[in-house]
């Protein structure tokens, strides 16, 4: 037991001595002698420069007119604007349907009119970062696409997916958004709608992704080759892809170190233990990207998974299929899932609504054919027309987005919190901390469960009294 106490203090320690050392370089490369104060008293006027996307998302107003929004850093700027350089900068324009789109790596050069915007971060971090501009009156001279294997494919998977569809569709954006992770062709109102339903982690490549990857990918090649070696090895290669495709999202990464052990302690002829393998899979990751701590994705996935293996128990390994059984531990995932998150997202979006929990075991256990759909939907359409498909995706999240709309008229269990209202930050290292320290004592089910409900509201009671 301790060893696992004194890994896991170990690795966060490291990870804040990282950060410190990443802060003070930055600090120091961005030492600049004033020029942005200087320029921003000047009148603004139209420059060329060059920007690398690095987000780009669609919204759509109460008329039903479209704007995409662009976000990247400004990479190259006139000789009398050079305070420009590394700055982030954003425009929207109309939505345009172009067979050239922009998208998220590529280099962008245009002509427009720069206005300054400061936006307040934490405390302690350099001026200078926290300057952002926007861009009026954009007209783009050139785009260059990122070049690269899974950038490529990611743009022949968003041509095939815009392309042949009207403006007015919106099972493109579902499709792009469940299967790769990006929720820039989301309407406004699906992202609503999914965020107050509770169903918003279907659009984060996650385990359940990855898992039904990996899933269809041992079927294929099981049946194709009879040596383990072969179709596991196969298998992870072409989850790695998906993984890079997905441009290696934290949750997808740790989904993929958790299966690969998992997979290669069975050649090894091992017992597997999820537990470590969620400790390693966190450990690599955080000396690979120390930052990412701080990220609300790494923070969602690992506190996530560690409820959901706290909550398990011998009963979830069903030998012979029972439906009771099956829908038992659906419950149960779902559950200790939401327990995991409901602490980070109200701290980042101040809502959580708890009907998600029976939302989510009926909608996990349905998505494995949807996505199946959509991968083969994807499949064909970039070298051929699949109308037959997308009929049956169209449909598909009609009834989705129907049957969801429905449930969200039940706002009972829709709690909203103010926007000021904030869950300190060392609520959430201690959270999972104590479920690691309980975990080796607490067998009986009905304990974890009872646990796994009262720590949430008491973190969320002791917030609201430090508010």
């Amino acid at each position: 037991m301790y060893r696992r106490v004194v890994g896991m203090l170990l690795g966060i320690g490291l990870v804040l001595i990282c950060n410190n050392k990443q802060v003070d370089e930055i600090n120091v490369v961005q030492g600049e002698e004033g020029l942005s104060e200087i320029w921003k008293t000047m009148p603004k006027r139209e420059l060329v420069i060059s920007m690398r996307i690095i987000e780009r998302s669609t919204i759509t107003t109460i008329n039903e007119k479209s704007y995409d929004i662009y976000e990247g850093y400004i990479m190259s700027a006139p000789k009398i604007r050079i305070d420009l350089l590394g700055k982030k900068a954003s425009w929207i324009e109309k939505y345009i349907k172009r067979q050239k789109e922009i998208l998220k790596g590529d280099i962008v050069s245009l002509i427009g009119v720069i206005a300054h915007r400061e936006r307040t971060l934490l405390d302690g971090v350099n001026k200078n970062l926290n300057e952002e501009y926007t861009i009026n009156h954009v007209v783009v001279r050139r785009v260059e696409h990122k070049t690269g294997f899974y950038s490529n494919l990611k743009h022949k998977i968003y041509i095939s997916l815009i392309s042949n569809n009207s403006e007015e569709e919106k099972y493109p954006g579902f499709v792009y958004a469940l299967l790769m992770g990006d929720r820039s062709l989301l309407r406004l109102d699906q992202v609503r709608l999914f965020k107050e339903t509770g169903t918003m982690h279907l659009f984060a490549v996650s385990g359940l992704h990855v898992g039904i990857v990996y899933l269809i990918c041992s079927f294929i090649l099981r049946s194709i080759f009879t040596h383990r070696i072969i179709w596991i090895t196969g298998s992870l290669l072409f989850v790695l892809v998906y993984v890079g495709l997905v441009g290696y999202a934290d949750s997808a990464c740790r989904a993929f170190i958790m299966i690969s052990m998992w997979q290669f302690t069975k050649l090894l002829y091992k017992k597997g233990n999820p537990v470590s393998a969620l400790y390693w899979a966190s450990i690599i990751l955080l000396i690979i990207t120390p930052h990412s701590i701080f990220s609300l994705g790494f923070q969602l996935s690992f506190t996530v998974v560690l409820n959901i293996l706290f909550c398990l128990d011998k009963s979830f390994v069903v030998k012979k299929f029972s439906l009771y059984k099956y829908f038992r531990s659906s419950f149960l995932i779902s559950y200790s899932s939401f327990c995991g998150s409901s602490l980070l997202m109200i701290d980042s979006f101040h809502f959580i609504n708890p009907l998600s929990i029976f939302i989510n075991v009926i909608l996990v256990n349905i998505i494995f054919i949807v996505f199946i759909f959509c991968l083969l939907h994807i499949t064909i359409a970039i070298t051929l027309d699949s109308q037959f498909l997308a009929g049956i995706i169209e449909t598909g999240h009609f009834l989705l987005e129907f049957s969801l709309n429905l449930l969200n008229q039940i706002t009972l269990f829709q709690f909203r919190f103010p926007g000021t209202f904030d869950i300190p930050n060392f609520i959430h290292l201690i959270y999972p901390l104590i479920l690691i320290f309980l975990m080796p004592y607490i067998k009986r089910l009905w304990h974890k469960v009872v646990i796994l409900s009262c720590l949430p509201i008491t973190f969320l009671v002791g917030s609201i009294y430090i508010n």
